[in-house]
């Protein structure tokens, strides 16, 4: 990073924005991956998703910390001579306080239904929260116990939720837990996939934020998240529906009728999800050689709003397929991969 001052910045924050770091039983000091850093990306193995006696890496998320210039210019800020970086993170795990898993949180309200709270007979709420004290780090290459999210408990069941470290650069990473999954009581049994009273694991969510001084000039850069979850036993499959394209349409309500690079990775995994999608892909009489290059005709062709090319546009975001559609074709908003189906050849 050349050397930037202080005046020159307009913004700061930490990227991702939401960082999803997975569970593992792998314990080595180096046994983890690193999450994507891009959209559509593939994890960092760095050497492999298991350990050679089979457990399952970790997988880390990096949060690196960006600064746009008032030239427009955006550069990345590492720690070095002139730029110090405090990173200040804080997790917890209120599973067992919370709701059942039964429902969307966010549904219409014609929709809802009541929602009932696990463990409703406990009556000492916050002994269900597991809360660790928040952990800060800052330097270069840092590990270690005091980094660790140690402290927190469930009753009086102390649940690590992951740990601190930088790398050469003074990024942060973050490791969540290692897959602690446990009753209240050793004789209790779990009765479904979800929803368990008396129950406990160690994934978490919360907050990543920074401190960067420049020179002698403080900044607090916007914050990112992280939230911890379950292994991806296929990261080299992404779904139809990411959650990257759940949060815009959440935000945006809609999507643009100018094809967009959303579009782009709609055509994309149209074209790569061939077991959900074998329909379009027999119909389309594309021999499997040649395939590689249908995303990319696809998302030409959806991109092109003549009365001509309508028809193959209005195919794809159908009511009965992957986006409902009012007339004009303006507005279409994605619908979930479990209505994927696709009327008739469109590529």
């Amino acid at each position: 990073m050349a050397g930037v001052s202080a005046s020159e910045i307009a913004w700061i924050g930490v990227y991702p924005p939401i960082g999803i770091a997975r569970l593992g039983n792998a314990h080595g000091q180096d046994d983890y991956t690193l999450a994507p850093e891009v959209i559509g990306g593939t994890p960092d193995a760095r050497g492999g998703f298991q350990t050679a006696a089979g457990e399952i890496k970790r997988q880390g998320v990096r949060f690196h910390v960006y600064a746009r210039l008032k030239s427009g210019e955006t550069i990345e800020l590492v720690q070095g001579p002139d730029v110090k970086i405090s990173w200040r993170v804080e997790v917890a795990n209120l599973k067992a306080g919370w709701y059942q898993f039964n429902q969307a949180m966010d549904l219409p309200a014609q929709f809802v239904v009541p929602a009932t709270r696990r463990n409703v007979d406990y009556t000492r709420r916050l002994e269900l929260d597991i809360r660790p004290a928040a952990r800060q780090i800052s330097g270069l290459n840092l590990s270690g116990p005091e980094f660790r999210f140690d402290d927190g408990q469930i009753l009086n069941f102390f649940v690590t939720l992951g740990e601190l470290r930088t790398d050469d650069a003074g990024r942060l990473i973050f490791l969540g837990g290692f897959g602690k999954s446990a009753p209240f009581y050793t004789s209790m049994r779990p009765v479904t996939f979800a929803n368990n009273d008396r129950w406990y694991d160690d994934t978490c969510d919360g907050p990543v934020r920074a401190r960067i001084t420049v020179g002698t000039t403080e900044f607090e850069a916007d914050p990112g998240y992280v939230v911890v979850t379950p292994p991806n036993f296929a990261p080299g499959l992404n779904g139809l529906v990411t959650m990257d394209d759940t949060v815009r349409g959440g935000v945006h309500g809609s999507r643009l009728a100018r094809p967009t690079d959303d579009d782009k990775f709609l055509a994309r995994h149209l074209a790569d999800l061939r077991p959900s999608n074998r329909a379009a892909v027999d119909q389309s009489r594309i021999p499997c050689r040649a395939r590689r290059g249908v995303a990319a005709r696809c998302a030409g062709r959806l991109g092109d709003l003549t009365l001509g090319r309508r028809q193959s546009r209005e195919q794809v975001m159908a009511p009965t397929g992957i986006c409902l559609v009012p007339p004009d074709i303006s507005r279409p908003r994605l619908a979930t991969a479990d209505t994927l189906h696709i009327r008739g050849p469109f590529w």
